[in-house]
């Protein structure tokens, strides 16, 4: 079976094997920034993924649970990326089929992204790909 979701992650692979947290989301005139909290390192420092929309259209917060459909498609790598592009059946999309972003559409050309913890994940629709940075996160390898 096919998925519904057509996704490709963004950002190195970080092979995470603990829990991890939207820790910080914030905006202001430099844009939206999300940071996620990934792990803690062999001297138990925080690591952190940041993400950084300078330019953005929308967002929408919610709990993982109410994603389920997200998780469920096998589309998500959940396990190594806490970023994805949604190249097709996003939110964004289903807005657009309700009715909804009229101006967004009319632009035209926009893409959605979503940034993935534990306990929280983050659609965002932008015309410009996001900054993400790792923080305190060397080499690809178990966090």
């Amino acid at each position: 079976m096919e998925s519904e979701y057509l996704v490709e992650p963004v950002g190195p692979p970080l092979l995470l094997e603990s829990h991890t947290d939207l820790c910080d989301l914030t905006v202001g005139l430099s844009g939206l920034r999300i940071a996620v909290l990934v792990g803690r390192d062999d001297m138990e420092s925080d690591q952190f993924v940041e993400v950084v929309f300078p330019t953005f259209r929308g967002f929408r917060y919610l709990d993982e649970g109410d994603l389920l459909r997200y998780w469920r498609s096998g589309s998500f790598d959940t396990a190594n990326y806490v970023v994805f592009e949604l190249k097709s059946g996003g939110w964004g999309r289903q807005e657009e089929r309700n009715g909804m972003l009229n101006v967004t559409g009319a632009i035209g050309s926009y893409r959605e992204w979503l940034v993935v913890s534990g306990n929280a994940c983050v659609n965002v629709i932008a015309h410009i790909e996001p900054l993400v940075r790792c923080i305190g996160i060397t080499g690809s390898r178990r966090i």
